[in-house]
């Protein structure tokens, strides 16, 4: 992470523990996922010159999560939003953001309200906990977007 955005390895935080197991509607194959922090500013960061990035402030990231619901139903396809909270996400970012909500911002985000949330919006994950007397070991996941 540190190499693709040419910054210091100091500056990212990350802890190698999974946070879940998913799997999308259209992936051939199941993923694990956790979620990082690079402690720097948009305009500290190199962008590689392949690729789109669109940096979204962590307090709008709850609202980024919550309008995914709707964009499930939009082409992506050519669609360049100029709310940067009205961009569709694929079905790992998304995921990987609901589930490392709390660890980036700090604040709670109930992930059974927010994925039922996300289905009355037109989305279709199912979650399956697996669970060892009160130790939860992780969650496994099948989502689909239309990302």
């Amino acid at each position: 992470m540190a190499s693709t955005f040419d910054v210091s390895p100091e500056t990212v935080s990350y802890e190698p523990k999974q946070d879940f197991l998913a799997c999308g509607w259209k992936s051939l194959e199941m993923y694990f996922s956790t979620t990082g922090k690079i402690n720097a500013t948009q305009h500290q960061l190199k962008l590689p010159e392949k690729g789109e990035f669109f940096f979204v402030p962590f307090e709008n990231l709850k609202q980024l999560i919550y309008n995914q619901g709707k964009l499930s139903k939009k082409d992506a396809v050519g669609y360049r939003p100029k709310n940067p909270t009205d961009i569709p996400l694929i079905d790992e970012s998304l995921i990987g953001l609901i589930y490392g909500y709390k660890r980036l911002t700090g604040d709670a985000l109930d992930v059974y309200e927010t994925v039922k949330r996300l289905n009355r919006d037109g989305m279709d994950i199912i979650i399956h906990d697996t669970l060892n007397g009160k130790r939860k070991k992780f969650s496994w996941l099948r989502v689909r977007t239309t990302v």
